[in-house]
């Protein structure tokens, strides 16, 4: 089931493949065993690491910490652009960027009552040489 969840995240368009992120969100949150896809590309001299990941909070937590990897590394230090998908608000920060990964915190605006899944897209990309 898995390979069937993550074969249906990926939308064809065009040339390139791309994943929708409605249906990223919709698939992670409904299959409880899938916590997180990632995805790594190398198109036109940019090297790109796209990667959804859910996170639970506990009731009576505010803040989780997210660890992602590159494997392999990239060659620098790639730029990182991270956001929230659907309708939770949260303040990404991301406290440390390396070659080989990198680590964030989320944080709630306040502390939860119940447990809540938050769903996290990241996008870490560089620009290789392309000869």
């Amino acid at each position: 089931m898995a390979d069937e969840v993550i074969n249906n995240l990926f939308e064809m368009d065009g040339d390139n493949d791309s994943i929708d992120s409605e249906i990223a969100l919709q698939q992670i949150l409904e299959t409880p065993g899938l916590f997180q896809h990632v995805t790594r590309s190398d198109q036109e001299g940019l090297e790109t690491v796209v990667g959804y990941f859910r996170i639970d909070f506990e009731p009576n937590s505010q803040r989780h910490i997210l660890h992602v990897p590159f494997s392999p590394p990239f060659k620098t230090i790639p730029q990182v652009d991270t956001n929230t998908l659907g309708e939770q608000e949260a303040r990404i920060r991301i406290t440390d960027r390396q070659k080989f990964g990198l680590r964030m915190e989320v944080i709630l605006p306040q502390i939860t009552d119940s447990s809540q899944h938050m769903i996290i897209e990241t996008i870490a990309s560089e620009i290789t040489d392309s000869q």
